[in-house]
């Protein structure tokens, strides 16, 4: 029983027992033995501890129900699987990666902790690598040498069917890189790949934006927190020239100096592919804050970006506004924690007022006082029709006028703009839709018969 206990996986509580449905091969492990079952399983060897028993069948009338998370494998309606590696322990990684091999309908798995012996890495690359039903691969915490990762990398390549590597605190250095910038170059079926607090080094991103030029397939790449320690805004800049895949890119926690700041911004301008760009815990000078500018200025295709702690400053914050100014294409602008202050608000406030797309604007704690918030935010929402979320938490705006900004934003999100049409009234059926859509809300609806009486008179007569 303690043993079971166990093998409990964290995040299920469900209990059922066999069926002529469950997989042999994940049962095996857990069929007693029969000096077990002589001795009621007190004072003999546990269950599990022989190598043989991993080729036992239990009956499908069996009374011994598996440990909850195998159950879950069993199941051919459970989609998702997570395993806690130390929790569960080596012969249950044994039976998951054989099983993985012919399993059918699992689609998202995540591995946490170590515990990856080299035969459980080498029978999950077969797995990985005869699999026809994974879309998502999540390693956490478990250590990968250059044996281990160059045996799941490879077998990666002849899979066809996962969407999604996520890669979080396995020690990948650069001596493992090699074999997945490998996998990056030939993959065509990953869309996206997230590396997390690996210790890649500049010589690590180096070598995967260089296979990422050639990849035709990603569409989301994310480095977070892996180590640089040199410039690597050229090889950056080749991937977002040479790749015409990748939308969205997230650098967390990646310093760059200022002029490979300056680099990566200009090659970020003539990308004609990147839609979403995170770029945060930098450290932006003013004068890369120029070059930031200038690109949001000119590009046409990025449509979100996030500069969450850059450390940008109130000139910084006057500089990305008058980019913003000049932008035709931005729908999302996150600029949380930059020390605007009143100086980098009020530039931002009317930079954002006549912008004709932004749907969604961040500017959470930057140090803005509540007379730039009853003055500049308040009178750019009142203005602007296109807003449906703008978060303002964390500055020292006053209640009277964060419930004005929701009031607006509110407003937009019920259709507001039509009211500032150009033709004499917009068509019946767009009033509908948005009525409809706010329906749960009347005083909205009030409130915008009230800005245009003539509005039900015009759709009956019509």
């Amino acid at each position: 029983e303690a043993h079971h206990q166990r093998l409990l996986l964290i995040t299920t509580t469900s209990t059922m027992r066999l069926t002529p449905n469950f997989y042999p091969a994940m049962a095996a492990p857990f069929a007693p033995s029969k000096s077990s079952r002589r001795r009621g399983g007190a004072g003999g060897s546990p269950p599990f501890s022989k190598p043989s028993l991993m080729s036992r069948h239990l009956s499908p009338m069996s009374s011994w129900s598996l440990p909850h998370h195998l159950e879950l494998l069993s199941d051919p309606n459970n989609k998702k699987l997570r395993l806690s590696c130390q929790k569960v322990g080596k012969d249950v990684l044994r039976a998951t990666a054989k099983a993985l091999q012919t399993h059918e309908t699992l689609e998202e798995l995540w591995l946490d902790g170590e515990g990856l012996d080299v035969d459980i890495v080498l029978s999950l690359a077969m797995g990985l690598r005869l699999n026809k039903s994974l879309k998502v691969l999540r390693l956490r915490n478990t250590t990968l040498s250059i044996t281990s990762s160059g045996a799941i990398f490879n077998a990666l390549k002849q899979n066809t069917t996962l969407k999604e590597l996520h890669l979080e605190r396995n020690d990948l250095g650069r001596h493992c890189i090699p074999s997945l910038a490998s996998l990056l170059k030939e993959t065509t079926s990953l869309k996206i790949v997230h590396i997390i607090h690996n210790p890649l080094g500049g010589t690590g991103i180096r070598m995967v934006s260089d296979a990422m030029r050639h990849n035709s397939s990603v569409e989301e790449l994310c480095f977070q927190s892996i180590g640089i320690a040199s410039p690597i805004a050229v090889e950056l800049s080749k991937m977002l020239r040479d790749n015409t895949k990748l939308t969205r890119l997230f650098l967390v926690n990646i310093f760059m100096e200022t002029p490979d700041l300056k680099i990566f911004f200009e090659a970020v301008q003539h990308s004609q592919t990147l839609k979403h760009l995170v770029i945060t815990g930098n450290r932006i000078s003013r004068e890369a804050s120029r070059s930031l500018g200038e690109m949001i200025s000119k590009t046409n295709t990025l449509e979100k970006i996030c500069l969450w702690g850059n450390e940008l400053g109130w000139h910084g914050c006057t500089n990305l506004a008058k980019g913003v100014e000049e932008n035709k294409s931005l729908r999302e602008m996150r600029v949380t924690t930059n020390e605007a202050g009143d100086k980098g608000g009020r530039a931002l406030a009317s930079a954002i007022m006549n912008h004709p797309r932004l749907v969604v604007v961040d500017v959470s704690s930057n140090k803005m006082t509540a007379a730039v918030g009853a003055n500049e935010w308040e009178t750019m929402l009142e203005a602007n029709t296109h807003l449906r979320e703008v978060r303002v938490h964390g500055n020292r705006f006053t209640d009277a006028t964060k419930a004005t900004i929701q009031h607006y934003t509110g407003l937009n999100k019920a259709g507001r703009s039509l009211l500032t049409t150009e033709t004499r009234l917009a068509p019946l059926a767009l009033w509908a839709h948005s009525f409809a859509s706010v329906g749960e809300k009347p005083q909205l609806i009030y409130t915008m018969l009230k800005e245009k009486p003539d509005l039900v008179s015009y759709g009956q007569t019509n």
